[in-house]
């Protein structure tokens, strides 16, 4: 589950500057194609490899509402904002470069280098901290890394150039990838289907708003805000839970 989980994050965080790759050097018709592609390709390695599951029993079926208990909504909300955390910096990390003064011919190239190097960090950091979870425990690694990467995503407001802030984003960025597959597989062990589904909306819907949330923020404010703002997002979501989410007997 992890390693399908870190695969689902990187394709959200390696996708953006892929098509922004291929928009370049085919155009957007050929960006388009080339996705259509891939597309196609996974599908016909899912039809031949991939074997299906048979149907849940009718007693371990469950509608939305029947999901919707406590653990899971606290669950989904820490989920949605380490999405945010991953997801919010490419919309406008023009406006960062910008501020550190960079040429745009430089800023082009350099925003595909701090991609790629937060990308890096992000799936090494899934790896070991999963690794890790395993000796320590889920839940003492899940609130040390959101804390962590709250520390470091508000750290970023105080960054005096482009080094020392791309060293904060990887950093952060290898924290906090880690945390949505081990939030994930608190709920394997769950008789109910669809938990795992609606966990993984939290990502989509971080994915969409995200982006949204920080230009919205930036356009009335500035970008230490923007940090700063995101950070209080996951503060809460970390506080609702650490106080109010109920272990399960057998975490393991």
């Amino acid at each position: 589950m992890g390693i399908y989980q870190s695969s689902m994050t990187l394709g959200q965080l390696v996708g953006p500057p892929l098509g922004s790759l291929a928009a370049v050097t085919l155009g957007f018709k050929g960006a388009f194609a080339s996705a259509s592609v891939v597309i196609f390709s996974a599908s016909i390695f899912c039809y031949l490899y991939v074997t299906d599951v048979s149907k849940l029993p009718k007693e371990l079926r469950s509608s939305l509402w029947t999901l919707l208990d406590q653990r899971v909504i606290l669950g989904w909300m820490l989920c949605f904002s380490a999405s945010i955390q991953l997801m919010f910096l490419p919309s406008i990390l023009p406006n960062v470069l910008d501020q550190f003064h960079i040429e745009k011919p430089v800023a082009l190239k350099l925003a595909g280098t701090i991609v790629m190097l937060y990308t890096a960090t992000a799936m090494i950091g899934t790896y070991l901290w999963g690794w890790l979870s395993r000796k320590y425990g889920l839940f003492r690694i899940i609130t040390l890394l959101f804390t962590l990467s709250i520390f470091f995503q508000a750290l970023m407001a105080l960054s005096t150039g482009i080094i020392d802030f791309t060293l904060i984003r990887m950093i952060q960025t290898g924290l906090v990838a880690a945390t949505l597959p081990l939030i994930i597989s608190i709920f394997l062990r769950e008789p109910k289907g669809g938990i795992i589904g609606f966990l993984n909306s939290a990502r989509f819907t971080g994915l969409a708003l995200g982006p949204m949330i920080a230009t919205s923020i930036l356009a009335f404010s500035s970008l230490e805000v923007v940090y700063l703002l995101i950070s209080a997002i996951s503060l809460l979501a970390l506080l609702g839970f650490k106080f109010f989410f109920k272990e399960p007997l057998d975490p393991s």
